[in-house]
């Protein structure tokens, strides 16, 4: 037999090596795992999030006045609970709590607390009649059957007046409320069936909530107002 010369063989040794590189990387193509395709742009969703991250209890307020609520001194004010509608609040010291001004209605629930301003008695208009007396804190619960829902009062008032102006805000355990000023002053919001209200005996006119001092202690009273038990 005739004997191969070495360049013969070294030639085949390069054919055979080749071809067992290509099968290998034929095996290894087939075997990759696929690399999902996203379209659009968008990348995959991880973890199960949901799209937007939303929070179903997040309530959009206005953070510069929600600020000012945490930012603002109620050091020296005194404290009034009521075991009967189930709140406590701060209100400022010259409000007279041993007066309190009551006014109930039965068929409406209604209970309607009131205490007077020993130190702000002014000139002020009421139904069209002028008087002269002290400014009036109150707080007032009555059935929300029958009368209007914080949003259509909103409105209602808004389409009365072109200076009228309402801020959304957080009162006592996160629950959605309004701060307004314009038709009348005041905090409003409502729960379990109810409206409630804490306002003054003061007409405002003006476009902007802080115009005049005297109303900056509602910033004090939304800070801490609060219900007994959890409302969330």
């Amino acid at each position: 037999m005739k004997q191969l010369s070495t360049r013969t063989i070294a030639i085949i040794s390069l054919i055979a090596i080749a071809i067992l590189a290509l099968g290998v990387f034929v095996i290894q193509d087939h075997t990759k795992t696929p690399i999902p395709v996203v379209e659009n742009g968008e990348e995959e969703n991880q973890g199960g999030e949901e799209d937007g991250n939303t929070n179903p209890n997040e309530v959009d307020v206005d953070e510069n006045v929600m600020a000012m609520v945490e930012a603002y001194d109620v050091s020296d004010w005194q404290i009034y609970s009521n075991e009967e509608l189930g709140f406590s609040v701060k209100v400022p010291s010259t409000f007279n709590l041993n007066d309190p001004r009551v006014y109930e209605d039965k068929e409406w629930e209604l209970k309607n607390i009131c205490f007077p301003d020993n130190q702000d008695v002014q000139h002020y208009q009421n139904e069209g009649e002028e008087n002269t007396g002290p400014r009036l804190l109150c707080f007032r619960k009555a059935i929300l059957e029958g009368n209007m829902t914080t949003e259509e009062l909103m409105n209602a008032w808004k389409n009365s007046s072109n200076q009228f102006v309402s801020y959304d805000i957080t009162i006592s355990h996160n629950i959605p409320a309004k701060l307004y000023f314009g038709y009348s002053n005041g905090i409003t919001f409502d729960l379990d069936n109810y409206h409630w209200s804490i306002q003054d005996s003061y007409s405002f006119n003006s476009s902007t909530v802080f115009d005049d001092v005297s109303n900056l202690y509602y910033l004090g009273i939304i800070k801490t107002f609060e219900f007994f038990d959890s409302k969330e």
